[in-house]
């Protein structure tokens, strides 16, 4: 087991260690650094073991130096090298990506013989750099670092928004600082780049005049603020009440056109979850669906009856909560007459998972089914 040491003892480390703590069980944690006079003598616990948090100090080199900071990176390290009682080369020290170096290397043994050309693409990258949640798209990070979004605070709702694609969007009450929103905000925008598989934008999938968009897991809404304009009607699917309130500002100048519905999309309909079948109606045909709503999107397709009628669709599903998601997915789809793919590229689904889990998995999958003449 690889021998490691922690640099950085305040939220960065926090983060780390309540969104991916399983993967720390891949290593010896040798000790937790930070330059930080106060943080000196605090106790983190890391899987049940605690630590003591030190000054950087020559005694405990003989291991990798994990920086937890994404942000302080390059200056963290720069310093660290710099101080010459440690003794320190630039291998010696890694991104804090580097808390999957151990599933990356399964995932590379898994995949080395696979003949598909995407596959060995994916992993002839991975041999060189660290595993992230979008494989190969150095293009995310930059435009997470060479974004800016302008932030403003309404004072009459109580909440923060900023400008998306020149139209208002709100922010729920957790982004309750200029920061939070903008970070938000980047990231939501990096997601959307053109070789991003989380890019919702596809040559065939755009939208008419005609469409009823049901945005399901709409969240901020920006999928649908972006297309308001063009469709006849948005139907917004979302649970979160604090979500539901800032949707309901950023949609106000839209009036009657929009509707937000305030439960679960699901396979059943009660107080809480609310089905595809349901919301289709004569009156209001669905003609375009886009769904992110955490790995319930196979139980939202399985038994939705309007999907296998003759009639024009389009549905863009998140298919890389779940192992094996994708494949029931497009099984579903395909199964109902449409023409089906997948987004390129793959990613790395980290959340609540370990080492353990070494699938790649595509991001989304696109459905067109045309009517029949």
């Amino acid at each position: 087991m690889e021998k490691i040491i922690l640099m950085g003892a305040g939220r960065a480390l926090q983060y780390l260690i309540d969104t991916y703590e399983a993967f720390f069980k891949d290593y010896c944690i040798k000790g937790i650094w930070d330059n930080d006079n106060s943080k000196t003598g605090e106790t983190i616990s890391i899987n049940g073991i605690d630590y003591v948090v030190e000054k950087p100090n020559s005694q405990k080199v003989n291991c990798s130096i994990i920086i937890t900071s994404e942000l302080h990176f390059d200056d963290i390290k720069k310093s660290l090298i710099k101080n010459n009682e440690l003794n320190l080369s630039d291998s010696d020290i890694k991104h804090r990506n580097y808390i999957f170096h151990v599933v990356k290397e399964k995932i590379i043994e898994r995949y080395k013989d696979d003949d598909a050309v995407d596959i060995q693409d994916t992993i002839n990258y991975l041999r060189n750099n660290d595993l992230e949640i979008f494989i190969n798209v150095p293009e995310y990070k930059k435009a997470v670092e060479n974004t800016a979004f302008e932030v403003s605070y309404d004072e009459e709702a109580q909440l923060y928004y900023s400008k998306w694609m020149g139209k208002k969007i709100y922010l729920k009450r957790e982004y309750n600082t200029e920061k939070k929103v903008s970070d938000y905000l980047k990231n939501i925008y990096a997601e959307q780049i053109t070789n991003s598989p989380h890019c919702y934008k596809c040559n065939g999938y755009e939208v008419g005049n005609d469409d009823v968009l049901v945005d399901a897991g709409a969240a901020e809404g920006f999928f649908a603020l972006e297309r308001v304009d063009i469709v006849k009607k948005v139907i917004l699917i979302e649970k979160d009440e604090e979500w539901v309130e800032a949707l309901k500002y950023t949609f106000a100048p839209y009036g009657d056109k929009v509707e937000i519905v305030n439960k679960y999309l699901s396979n059943i309909s009660d107080g809480d979850n609310v089905t595809l079948d349901e919301l289709d109606t004569d009156n209001q045909p669905i003609t375009f669906i886009k769904m992110d709503i955490e790995g319930a999107e196979v139980n939202a397709l399985k038994d939705t009856k309007f999907i296998k009628l003759d009639r024009n669709l389009k549905i863009i599903a998140c298919t890389y909560h779940y192992e094996n998601d994708e494949k029931k997915i497009k099984e579903i789809l395909n199964q109902a007459g449409f023409e089906t793919h997948y987004s390129k590229g793959y990613m790395f689904f980290r959340m609540y998972e370990d080492s353990s889990v070494t699938d790649l998995r595509h991001a989304l999958c696109f459905g067109k089914k045309i009517k029949a003449k």
